[in-house]
């Protein structure tokens, strides 16, 4: 089945890897087509390459103990190892609730009651502490103190640097024994590191096939303009988020006319604050002073006159 991309910024983005075993698979059948060489397909694969994304080497992921694409068996068997645990499928993992404990026999165990921390008033359960961990978040350990008639909050340093430390620890025995997994389970897990991860390359756009000559008052648009606009009529739309001072408004003009000028749009609609839209106007009129262009709805107090608010 034929494929046709509408640019070559299309082709280098999206699923990248998918398109390279496609592509592959047509050069390694040899299949031949009346408009387009073999040599083009060749290179058109080493495009593809230089724009993949994905990861090649186990060595170099970098995965969290609470990694949402990897398999939910390979930290039931860290922990079941780590705790000397014989159950099974004794907590749950969701973006809602992160890691949560759901067998009380593996909360009372033995082992994970040695993981536990010392507080300046009371000791904090291991389930806590590994719970804190897994879902990677800030220990909150704290103590009161009497002052009179108030408490006082303090945080409990001692114990927060402890856990700290069975943290740290933890995740070292979690790096350990991902490299101890078999080749072929090291393999699964990079492909579904970058099944979620790099499947999808932005679109770059390459806005210097578009001439600007037109414009009034400017020597040269810089490429971070001429790129915007070229995403603007590539994509129908888009959001400039450039800082201030960057010319956004350049970018706007432009892509107005160019979608006119193109056919693409009829009639371009520019909105804005209405406080703003005679100088957005007066801006517009001075770069593309040939311009047609309709200010609707002036403020009363506009000074512009009948002629140039049509």
């Amino acid at each position: 089945r034929r494929v046709l991309f509408r640019s070559e910024e299309e082709f280098l983005s999206g699923n990248i890897p998918l398109k390279i075993k496609i592509l592959t698979e047509i050069i390694e059948r040899e299949k031949t087509f009346d408009y387009i060489t073999k040599e083009q397909l060749i290179n058109d694969l080493d495009k593809l390459h230089l724009n993949d994304v994905s990861v090649k080497n186990f060595e170099d992921l970098v995965i969290n103990v609470n990694a949402e694409f990897i398999e939910k068996k390979y930290l039931e068997k860290f922990l079941k190892n780590k705790f000397e645990f014989n159950g099974n499928d004794f907590f749950t993992f969701s973006k809602e609730k992160g890691f949560v404990i759901t067998q009380k026999s593996f909360q009372n165990s033995y082992q994970l009651n040695q993981f536990s921390v010392s507080g300046k008033n009371k000791s904090i359960g291991g389930y806590s502490v590994l719970s804190d961990i897994i879902n990677d978040k800030s220990f909150q350990y704290t103590y009161k103190v009497k002052s009179g008639d108030k408490e006082i909050i303090y945080k409990d340093i001692k114990a927060i640097k402890e856990a700290q430390l069975k943290g740290k620890q933890l995740k070292s025995e979690w790096k350990s024994y991902l490299f101890s997994l078999s080749p072929e389970e090291q393999t699964k897990i990079l492909e579904d590191y970058n099944k979620v991860f790099c499947s999808n390359v932005p679109k770059k756009f390459n806005g210097n096939y578009l001439d600007f000559s037109d414009i009034k008052g400017i020597n040269n648009i810089h490429e971070h303009q001429s790129n915007g606009t070229s995403m603007i009529l590539q994509n129908d739309g888009g959001i400039i988020d450039h800082k201030v001072g960057a010319g956004k408004s350049i970018v706007m003009f432009a892509s107005a006319i160019k979608l006119k000028e193109s056919g693409l749009k009829k009639k371009p609609l520019i909105t804005c604050l209405l406080p703003t839209a005679e100088q957005i106007y007066k801006e517009f009129k001075f770069h593309y002073p040939n311009a047609k262009i309709l200010l609707a709805n002036p403020e009363p107090s506009s000074k512009l006159s009948p002629e140039e608010q049509r």
